[in-house]
């Protein structure tokens, strides 16, 4: 079976692309504009007008992805408030900023200890609040990141207990779908299918459709792992039912797409499969942030034509896979698109070009480790 990528769920855009909970887009929710929520982090009164002037200057860097400066900029506001005993709410606000910066340039060790230090003054016997949510949510998604999944399931764990007790519906999703992803990469698919079922409760009594479809899509990744192909099926099809009339996003629509080809695929249907990528691929087709998207759906173009005994189409898909994903920098489909050629050319009896094509992606695999 050919190499490839299957979308594990299309909360990517919203949750796991996010290192953290609260940040939308490039702009970090550290604080809204009043009217105060419960769910919504707002900057505290009293702060003094010069800290809060450097803070704002921070979320500005942090915005525009230079989070050196945002680093240093919180680091002068917490030391402007070390003296500030009143000011702890404003304080872990910063440093879920500041965290959120440091792990993006790769500084995880700083980041942890930081917010395992704010969960520890935040935390007291009958008191929580959204910013003890939110930084536990943010430990997980780093421990998930680092692969530490047991400890990341613990933390999302207690995020979600606190996003309960506060009401926030909204945090809850995220906090069980990462669970969910977590359970599933420690191989406990009941208890993900069980989370899963909880999200999509939630999901269904806020009325939030386009997360229920998403669900449904993470649903029939647990079910694919499990073998359980037509289980998985039926649940893709009902999440791109729920994208296609109330979200219509083509990129996620893609995605689903994706993982029901190569299903179609893993149960001997290339026409169906053909089909379906190809519908994928028409909606992305002009879409520029679904490049990723459509080099995933040309490598299992060529996967379905294989099986379909189409050799050259099989190529063809395949090579045009390999040349987007160089051309956008897409290292990791790149090694995958390579490492498919190299199979193509090994069942085709072309022996010496399929070994010059492995060592080249054996090379490459050790360079991104390096």
């Amino acid at each position: 079976m050919k190499i490839r990528g299957i979308y594990i769920a299309v909360f990517v855009a919203c949750f796991a692309a996010c290192f953290f909970l609260g940040l939308w887009g490039n702009q970090p929710v550290i604080a809204q504009d009043p009217p105060a929520s419960v769910c919504r982090l707002v900057l505290p009164d009293n702060i003094p007008d010069d800290v809060e002037s450097i803070f704002q200057t921070g979320r500005d860097y942090l915005a525009a992805g230079q989070f050196e400066r945002a680093i240093d900029s919180y680091g002068v506001v917490l030391a402007r408030l070390e003296h500030y005993e009143q000011h702890t709410l404003f304080k872990s606000q910063v440093v879920l900023a500041l965290a959120y910066a440091l792990y993006a340039v790769g500084r995880a060790d700083e980041a942890v200890p930081r917010l395992q230090h704010t969960i520890e003054t935040l935390r007291a016997p009958g008191d929580v609040s959204l910013e003890l949510g939110i930084a536990t949510q943010n430990l997980g998604q780093i421990q998930e990141d680092l692969g530490s999944f047991t400890a990341a399931a613990n933390s999302y764990g207690q995020a979600n207990q606190i996003f309960e007790r506060l009401d926030c519906p909204q945090h809850q999703l995220s906090s069980l779908n990462a669970t969910a992803t977590v359970q599933t990469w420690l191989g406990q698919y009941e208890a993900a299918n069980e989370t899963l079922y909880s999200t999509l409760k939630i999901s269904q009594r806020v009325g939030d459709n386009e997360t229920v479809g998403k669900i449904y899509h993470t649903l029939g990744w647990v079910a694919f792992l499990q073998k359980r192909y037509e289980s998985a099926l039926d649940f893709y099809h009902i999440a791109l039912e729920h994208g296609q009339r109330f979200s219509g996003d083509a990129v996620i629509l893609s995605r689903t797409l994706n993982n029901i080809g190569h299903l179609y695929t893993q149960l001997g249907d290339p026409a169906t499969a053909i089909a379906t990528l190809d519908q994928g691929l028409e909606l992305v087709a002009a879409t520029p942030t679904g490049i990723a998207e459509r080099i995933d759906l040309l490598d299992s173009l060529g996967d379905a034509y294989a099986i379909a005994e189409d050799g050259d189409s099989a190529w063809v898909r395949y090579h045009q896979a390999l040349r987007l994903a160089g051309q956008s920098d897409h290292r990791y489909r790149q090694l995958i698109s390579g490492l498919n050629i190299a199979e193509t050319l090994a069942a085709a009896k072309q022996t010496t070009v399929a070994i010059a094509v492995y060592k080249q992606a054996i090379n490459e695999i050790e360079q991104v480790r390096a």
